[in-house]
C-alpha cells in the first residue's frame, strides 16, 4: 500500500475502526452467547451489546490495541511505517511523526516488534541453507558500535532457491534468498546450533556451513549437511554468498537506523528486519501485520512487551 492510499483510506479516526471490526468480523458480528446479528453499536464505548440477550462484547478486547488510550489512527500509521519502511524507522523519528512521548513511541514500537517477532518464529526455512555465524555489537558504556559494546553471537540462516532459466538468461546470479532466520545466542556451541536448527529449518533440508566446529552439532540424520573447510576466511562469502548479503544488510540496518541496540533487545531486533526481508515481494504487508495484531494469541504476548 503506498502512501496517499493509506492517508485516504484511514484518514479519521472512525475508518480505522470500521477497518478493524470488518477484519474480526468479515461476515458482519454475531452474538458469541445467543448468535443473533442484531446489536446497538456504542461506538464511543468500543462495545456492541446484542439486542436480544444484551450481551457487550468489547471489540477491542483481545487484540494489541486492548486498553489503549492512543487513537487507533496513530496506531495505525505506526505499523504501516514499521511494516512499509526497508529500512525500519528509529523510535525518535516515531515520536516525531504521530507527535507522542518518546515513551509512548517506544512502548509502541516494541509492541509492533513482539507481533513480528511471533510471526517469525512460526517461519520455517527449507530446500538449500546456507548457515553461519556472525558477531553483532550491542550497546555497551559507549554509543560507538563500530569499537565500543559487547559482541553477541548470532546464528544467520538463509534458504536459497534456483531462478528459472527463464530469467538467469539475463542475471549473474543463477540462484537468489527466499528468507531468513537470525537467532542471538550465548556462545556458538554445537547445543546451541542444535536448537537453532530444529527450530528453524524444516527436516529433510540440505544445509550448507564453513568448517566451523560448532557446525558438528547439526543433526545428521534430519538433515543433509555439506560442509567446507576453509583456509582463508575471507573466502566464506563466496562459499556461503546469501547469508554474507543477510548479514552484511542485518548489520546496516542496525547501525544505520538505530546506531546501536541492547543486548535484551537485539532479537527483537532482528526478528522486525527478518519480518520485511522475508514478506519484501507482498503488497499487502500492513494489513498481514494488522491482521497478526488482532490474534489474541499474538497480542498477549505484545502486550507484555517490556517498553
Amino acid at each position: 500500500m503506498d502512501f496517499i492510499t493509506f492517508q485516504d483510506r484511514f484518514s479519521d479516526e472512525k475508518k480505522c475502526e470500521d477497518y478493524l471490526i470488518q477484519l474480526r468480523w468479515p461476515d458482519g458480528f454475531t452474538c458469541p452467547r445467543c448468535g443473533s446479528d442484531e446489536f446497538h453499536d456504542m461506538r464511543h464505548r468500543a462495545v456492541f451489546q446484542c439486542k436480544k440477550c444484551k450481551k457487550q462484547v468489547y471489540w477491542k478486547v483481545g487484540t494489541l490495541f486492548e486498553n489503549t488510550k492512543l487513537p487507533l489512527r496513530k496506531w495505525f500509521w505506526a505499523i504501516f511505517l514499521m511494516a512499509e519502511s526497508k529500512h525500519g524507522i528509529s523510535r525518535k523519528e516515531l515520536e516525531r511523526k504521530l507527535d507522542v512521548h518518546y515513551t509512548t513511541a517506544t512502548r509502541m514500537a516494541n509492541r509492533i516488534q513482539k507481533v513480528m517477532g511471533v510471526k517469525e518464529s512460526q517461519q520455517w526455512l527449507e530446500a538449500l541453507i546456507e548457515l553461519d555465524e556472525a558477531d553483532f555489537h550491542s550497546k555497551g558504556s559507549g554509543t560507538d558500535t563500530s569499537s565500543q559494546g559487547d559482541r553477541e553471537p548470532v546464528f544467520m540462516a538463509a534458504e536459497v532457491r534456483e531462478r528459472t532459466r527463464k530469467v538467469w538468461e539475463y542475471i549473474s546470479r543463477q540462484t537468489y534468498m527466499n528468507c531468513a532466520s537470525m537467532e542471538v545466542i550465548e556462545q556458538g556451541s554445537a547445543v546451541a546450533l542444535r536448537e537453532f536448527v530444529q527450530d528453524n529449518v524444516s527436516e529433510g533440508t540440505t544445509i550448507e556451513t564453513d568448517g566451523g566446529r560448532c557446525y558438528v552439532g547439526i543433526p545428521v540424520g534430519d538433515y543433509s549437511h555439506e560442509q567446507t573447510v576453509l583456509r582463508k576466511p575471507e573466502k566464506a562469502s563466496e562459499v556461503l554468498p546469501w547469508v554474507h548479503v543477510v548479514i552484511s544488510n542485518a548489520k546496516r540496518f542496525l547501525n544505520g537506523t538505530f546506531h546501536s541496540v541492547s543486548f535484551e533487545r537485539l532479537q527483537d531486533y532482528l526478528n522486525e528486519f527478518c519480518y520485511r526481508l522475508n514478506r519484501r515481494s507482498k503488497s499487502d504487508q500492513f494489513e498481514r501485520l494488522i491482521k497478526a495484531a488482532l490474534d489474541p494469541d499474538i497480542a498477549r504476548v505484545a502486550r507484555n512487551a517490556v517498553s
